[in-house]
């Protein structure tokens, strides 16, 4: 998915935090099975994704105002 698209949908789900993986593919859930999953664990443990997610994961809190 555009990274524009992702903003898209972080804006419109609470308490989102859109986390990218720049060298990641369409498969990127897959390349980064371990790190996806600590993103997700953590977003449903606290709605906002506090947990760190890998080092080359990037979080975007443009939409948190």
């Amino acid at each position: 998915m555009p990274v524009a698209n992702g903003r898209t949908l972080a804006a419109r789900i609470p308490a989102a935090r859109l986390i990218t993986w720049p060298e990641g593919g369409h498969l990127f859930f897959v390349e980064f099975a371990r790190e996806v999953d600590e993103a997700i664990i953590a977003f449903l443990r606290d709605g906002r994704g506090a947990a760190t997610v890998g080092a080359s994961a990037t979080r975007s809190d443009e939409e948190d105002g």
